[in-house]
């Protein structure tokens, strides 16, 4: 980034917010993500395989340079941002013990360095005062990169094709993602889980596909206990817990939850397609965020017609 500028006002004053910033230094990064890979056929039906790999993430011009408030906290940028670096690899087994069955499993470890994260910002970090202008304690966040993060796990994958047109597939990921260096200032998040990252985290789908019917899928989806801040401390209030037909005494975090999805769709000749979907059939109450508390979205239904006008 070369020759940059910030300017932000605020529209009931007109005046220039404490993030306007005329001259924004100029930034440059070079990274490369080299990967290894092989995979062995022991017989016709088991195959295993392995993989080392590296990979970056430059930051973001929000994560760098906007700002943005949610409720009462307000989300600084950090224009020192340096880009995450990751090393990591994989081991696994894919096995067809039938015909139409196939299983794998996949072993994981990644290692982050630098990952940028929110961290709630307090009056004991050297530039709190500098950063939370006009914030009070606990609703000031900042983008940082923390010293490591590991993400570490399995991943489980099953299908099944009963004849011609049913498929049943199901699949599950354990995800240990901690924070493992949070370096000087952030000391206190080593062992913490890393915000909006399940730990448990299924799914189940059913489908049939006959083009002279129709296509229709039916999808299950499960996620476990996820927290939302960096700390791991921020909660659902017990009153909207109970509102939304959860347990009032739920620790914090984001309470576990399943949805389903129905997607249906039939062809009337080459270039004529109707479709009907539904999104959280069941119209399930799920958190998304705490600070302030706001649901996921409800039972969504979309239909109507695709009209292939070129193209064989």
């Amino acid at each position: 980034m070369f020759i940059g500028h910030n300017l932000e006002t605020t529209v009931s004053t007109g005046q220039p917010t404490n993030n306007n910033k005329p001259s924004l230094p100029d930034k440059t990064d070079t990274v490369v993500s080299p990967r290894v890979a092989a995979m062995y056929h022991v017989t016709e039906r088991v195959s295993t395989w392995g993989a080392v790999n590296s990979g970056f993430r430059a930051p973001t011009l929000t994560e760098l340079y906007r700002q943005f408030s949610v409720g009462t906290v307000t989300t600084r940028p950090n224009d020192q941002l340096g880009p995450e670096r990751l090393v990591g690899g994989e081991l696994g087994v894919n096995v067809a013990p039938a015909r139409n069955l196939t299983a794998r499993l996949t072993w994981f470890d990644n290692r982050v360095k630098d990952p940028v994260t929110n961290v709630t910002m307090t009056p004991s970090q050297p530039n709190y005062a500098t950063v939370c202008v006009g914030l009070t304690p606990g609703n000031c966040v900042q983008k940082q990169n923390l010293g490591k993060t590991r993400i570490r796990g399995i991943q489980t994958d099953v299908e099944y094709l009963l004849g011609r047109d049913w498929r049943v597939a199901a699949g599950y990921i354990y995800n240990d993602a901690k924070v493992t260096d949070g370096g000087t200032v952030n000391a206190a998040l080593v062992g913490k889980y890393i915000a909006q990252v399940p730990k448990n985290r299924g799914s189940l789908q059913i489908g049939y596909d006959n083009a002279k019917i129709a296509n229709v899928s039916l999808a299950f989806q499960f996620v476990g206990l996820q927290y939302n801040d960096d700390q791991n401390v921020q909660f659902i209030p017990p009153a909207t817990l109970i509102d939304a037909g959860y347990d009032a005494t739920y620790p914090a975090g984001l309470p576990p939850y399943n949805v389903a999805d129905l997607q249906v769709s039939r062809d009337f000749g080459p270039r004529l397609q109707a479709f009907f979907g539904m999104q959280n059939l069941t119209n399930k109450v799920f958190f998304v965020q705490t600070n302030p508390s706001t649901i996921g979205s409800p039972r969504l239904v979309n239909f109507g017609v695709r009209i292939r006008f070129a193209g064989k």
